[in-house]
């Protein structure tokens, strides 16, 4: 596609300009596949193989983002797919205002936010054992780290949402955290040593 992809950015500019406005399948925004030929389209169960629908732009069925977002439904699948930058897209607009949950609208919101704004540590993907949860890094000494369940702290963590220091414990499932390793050597650097 490289070959022709200018021309075809400027077609679509000549459109836009004119007032004719597309929505191109396969262009997406947060992860930089689509679902077109990727893991076999949308067909397995929802819990099934999701580390496997890495940076991919599967969408859930409607009935499951309806019950995400009325809040009958857990945020645990969804949570997940953000841990493996397996952002669906999303038709929240189909289901009207009042039937939106509160808790789970800023539920969404804080794990939209926590992905905007660490995207950029999301760069070498270590999928803990266990069901752990999942650890971003790229070059810097702060991680990001996905929990899925309750669990030990390791290192020096702060919840990525609300930048407080992790104290007590143990982690809370569907939980986004930074954490900063003293050293400078990230957990799966020291174990790959």
């Amino acid at each position: 596609m490289r070959p022709q992809w200018d021309r075809v950015a400027e077609l679509y500019a000549v459109w836009a300009n004119a007032g004719l406005l597309l929505r191109p399948e396969a262009m997406v925004s947060f992860s930089n596949h689509s679902c077109v030929g990727m893991v076999g389209g949308n067909h397995y169960p929802l819990g099934v193989l999701a580390g496997y629908g890495y940076n991919t732009a599967i969408g859930m069925p409607s009935i499951e983002e309806e019950g995400l977002l009325e809040g009958k439904k857990p945020i645990d699948l969804l949570f997940q797919w953000f841990a493996h930058k397996h952002i669906p897209p999303f038709h929240f607009h189909r289901v009207p205002r009042e039937k939106w949950a509160e808790g789970r609208v800023r539920e969404l919101k804080e794990l939209f936010g926590v992905y905007k704004r660490f995207r950029h540590l999301m760069q070498s993907r270590l999928v803990l054992k266990g069901g752990a949860g999942v650890l971003w890094s790229n070059d810097s000494s702060v991680q990001l780290f996905f929990s899925f369940k309750t669990q030990a702290p390791f290192g020096v963590m702060t919840d990525a949402a609300t930048g407080e220091a992790v104290g007590g414990n143990s982690l809370s499932p569907n939980r986004g955290y930074l954490i900063d390793f003293p050293d400078g050597v990230p957990v799966h650097k020291k174990e790959n040593q």
